[in-house]
């Protein structure tokens, strides 16, 4: 949920990335990604999944996940 989430995003700013937390700052069109961190010309996009330790997460997320982040460049040229 957006607890998680805001715990990662303040993980990253902690350490000096700028965040954009996509859940909150765009409602309904964070494009699948939950938190965009950038720092010195390096993104790092993160889809939040808390998982319980015993489950395993499905290939078919890991999946989406991969194509949401190539959405995301095509879309974003060099903006956010």
């Amino acid at each position: 949920g957006l607890e998680f989430e805001d715990y990662i995003a303040d993980c990253y700013r902690q350490k000096g990335w700028e965040v954009f937390h996509r859940g909150r700052d765009r409602p309904g069109a964070d494009l699948g990604l939950d938190v965009l961190a950038v720092k010195n010309n390096r993104y790092v996009l993160v889809q939040c999944k808390r998982w319980a330790t015993a489950r395993e997460i499905p290939p078919e997320i890991i999946q989406r996940f991969g194509r949401d982040c190539e959405a995301y460049q095509r879309r974003r040229g060099h903006g956010h």
